[in-house]
């Protein structure tokens, strides 16, 4: 045994010199109670950072002009108008700063968008009678019918009641739908318009007679004028006196629910009749264009696909051409039907294109190819 520590000991003060000193200051020690160093955690771009103050400052300046919240393309426009200013190094980092920036600038004046409450305006969302609402959470428009068919919607809007038929990407970038179509009036947002104009009394009330001249009381099932509303408190008018009174004094909150559920019973009613005549009006228009189509086919037969008529065309075309190896082909029309020089319909397709002549210079050119029955009839 103490030949075995002689030797253990005599082992480790070589090992001592044969270990360089930076290698023995640099080993952990096991026994030390310091923690290791961490590596320091990573910091935004400093363009990125930067982009972030100016949107914050531009946004409480536009927000406390009291305009409605931008939409993303909105901001990404005011952040690019700001660039040569700015003059980032990396302006990808700055532009997202920037609309970081003016959210949470815009946040901390205006409130937050409740973007939980809402979904996108998609083909799944848009349905006759469903709201749309604006980036400021306004309803604007009530859709009528979705027509897939066409990529349009026609809604009905509510700032003129008007009827309008319009692209429906474009609009699906500007309009929102509430995940749940509320049923209830929100009483916190409620405009002067939507406040009943008379409400019941549940208790007797005291009024300040005009003047001065004493007080009258209003008794519990009196109706009384409503002249404000604000926080749960009313503002009503009982003859010729006025007082202040909380809302559940009165049946402010039935009323106002009841004159809600009319209203959106009007709405729904007036949507779906504004749907069917949308309805009529396509079935009409598609009756008519069966009833064409069916004259043009008596004529020219079934429709051409697109790349079926370009090779009756190719085919008789290249067999004119001085240089048919020449030809380069720079556009195609669709196929539509075409009223030919006898009077009757055939279906047609334009090419531009450009070939060699027998000069060997290119000369642009262009033709229309007239089908009937699957076999090209002419080609001017």
């Amino acid at each position: 045994m103490a030949k075995l520590c002689l030797i253990i000991f005599v082992f480790s003060i070589v090992f001592s010199f044969l270990v360089p000193k930076e290698d023995r200051a640099s080993a952990p020690d096991e026994t030390s109670t310091t923690p290791a160093a961490q590596t320091p955690p990573a910091t935004e771009h400093p363009d990125y950072l930067n982009g972030v103050s100016l949107g914050e400052t531009v946004a409480k300046e536009f927000a406390e002009t009291g305009g409605g919240r931008p939409y993303p393309k909105g901001i990404e426009l005011m952040a690019r108008a700001r660039l040569n200013q700015a003059k980032p190094g990396n302006e990808k980092e700055w532009l997202r700063g920037f609309e970081v920036g003016f959210t949470r600038g815009w946040d901390s004046v205006r409130g937050a968008r409740n973007t939980e409450a809402y979904t996108a305006l998609t083909w799944e969302t848009a349905k006759t009678g469903t709201r749309v609402y604006d980036n400021n959470e306004k309803h604007v428009a009530t859709i009528v019918l979705p027509k897939p068919e066409s990529k349009t919607i026609i809604a009905r809007y509510n700032e003129d009641g008007s009827i309008q038929e319009t692209n429906f990407k474009s609009q699906a970038e500007f309009w929102f739908v509430k995940k749940q179509q509320s049923d209830t009036p929100n009483l916190a947002s409620l405009q002067a318009e939507e406040w009943p104009k008379q409400v019941t009394l549940r208790r007797a009330v005291s009024f300040d007679v005009k003047g001065g001249q004493g007080s009258a009381v209003a008794p519990s099932g009196a109706k009384v004028d409503v002249l404000r509303y604000s926080n749960e408190r009313l503002r009503v008018r009982f003859v010729e006196s006025e007082t202040e009174i909380a809302v559940n004094e009165t049946n402010f909150e039935e009323e106002v629910k009841a004159n809600f559920a009319r209203k959106q019973q009007q709405e729904q009613q007036e949507i779906e009749r504004l749907a069917a005549a949308e309805t009529a009006k396509l079935e009409a228009q598609k009756a008519e264009r069966n009833a064409l189509y069916a004259r043009i086919e008596a004529h020219a037969g079934k429709e051409p696909d697109n790349t079926s008529a370009r090779v009756l065309v190719r085919v008789q075309l290249e067999k004119r051409l001085h240089d048919p190896q020449s030809v380069k082909y720079d556009s195609w029309s669709e196929v539509q039907y075409a009223e030919y020089s006898d009077g009757k319909y055939a279906w047609c397709i334009t090419v531009n294109y450009r070939a060699k002549n027998a000069f060997g210079a290119y000369v642009r050119n262009t033709n229309k190819g007239y089908i009937r029955n699957e076999r090209l009839i002419s080609l001017e």
